[in-house]
């Protein structure tokens, strides 16, 4: 009588079966994970040169103003891309943004200090900041006053402000919001605008979705101005 024996599944078919399986769950995953950790390269165009000098052009000279206080300073003249000075301020909420590293950025209403932020001795501030309280108000007057790196404790250059009326923020607000976070549509915007559009380009600039590198690009003038009195 012949012996009937269980049937039994070699080891090694086991093995690669369960190894295929778990290879064909994990690799959707995987394949996740490295999307999002290496995502596309931007491509974003540095912007052109003829664009920066038009945005020059339409929103008129700003020279570095030499920092002013109760000590001598070494430190060197500083000056604002947004807001854009002189300008009158088109957004309830503009990006701060200097040229070169500071020591202090503030904000002030009728000579109270209502925000301040201040760098470390390793770590100065730099870049744009974004608008740290609350939304400004229509017609508002205020004044940011910055200390340059280098520049002693007491001495900043001052920068006041009046916010546009109520009617202007609102369609600025809009204009940004079709815009959107596109750089190429940002760029086509802008180079639109006419000369007499020189506080719109201001607003747009101002806002914390404009490209970095058209705020950048604009930099100082040439001529320094004194602080006031």
């Amino acid at each position: 009588m012949t012996e009937r024996r269980p049937l039994t599944m070699n080891r090694s078919i086991v093995l690669s079966i369960a190894a295929t399986v778990a290879m064909a769950l994990a690799s959707p995953w995987q394949g996740s994970v490295q999307a999002q950790a290496n995502p596309p390269a931007s491509k974003r165009q540095p912007p052109s040169l003829s664009l920066i000098q038009k945005l020059r052009a339409f929103l008129g000279l700003n020279p570095p103003v030499a920092v002013g206080g109760s000590r001598s300073c070494d430190g060197a003249p500083i000056c604002l891309v947004s807001p854009w000075p002189g300008a009158t301020v088109g957004l309830s909420r503009p990006v701060l943004q200097a040229v070169g590293p500071l020591n202090e950025l503030r904000i002030e209403r009728a000579g109270v200090i209502v925000w301040r932020q201040r760098a470390s001795s390793t770590q100065p501030i730099e870049g744009p900041v974004a608008w740290p309280i609350e939304p400004l108000n229509p017609g508002e007057a205020f004044t940011i006053r910055v200390r340059p790196r280098g520049a002693a404790g007491g001495d900043f250059a001052a920068f006041p402000f009046k916010v546009a009326s109520a009617e202007v923020l609102a369609a600025n607000q809009r204009q940004i919001a079709a815009l959107g976070s596109d750089p190429a549509a940002w760029d086509r915007a802008l180079a639109q605008l006419s000369p007499r559009q020189g506080a719109l380009a201001a607003a747009l600039l101002s806002s914390p979705d404009a490209p970095a590198d058209l705020r950048g690009g604009l930099g100082c003038g040439d001529q320094t101005t004194s602080p006031p009195p």
